[in-house]
C-alpha cells in the first residue's frame, strides 16, 4: 500500500520527498511515488502544503 498523489492538486515544492524516510518520493515536474519502497508512515501526507498526499481509501 502506497500514499496516492493528486497531480491537479501537487505543485512540485518537493517537500514529500525531503521528509520520506525511504525516499519513496521523486519530483518528476509533481511528486512521484516509488510504491516499492513506499512504507505509507504519512510523513510526507503532513508536510504537504497543498494537501496533494493521502493514502488510499480501502
Amino acid at each position: 500500500m502506497a500514499i496516492q498523489i493528486d497531480t491537479q492538486a501537487c505543485i512540485g515544492c518537493g517537500c514529500c520527498g525531503e521528509v520520506c524516510p525511504q525516499g519513496a518520493l521523486e519530483l518528476e515536474g509533481k511528486a512521484v511515488v516509488f510504491e516499492q519502497y513506499c512504507t505509507a508512515c504519512g510523513a510526507c501526507i503532513e508536510m504537504c502544503p497543498v494537501g496533494a498526499l493521502s493514502l488510499p481509501k480501502q
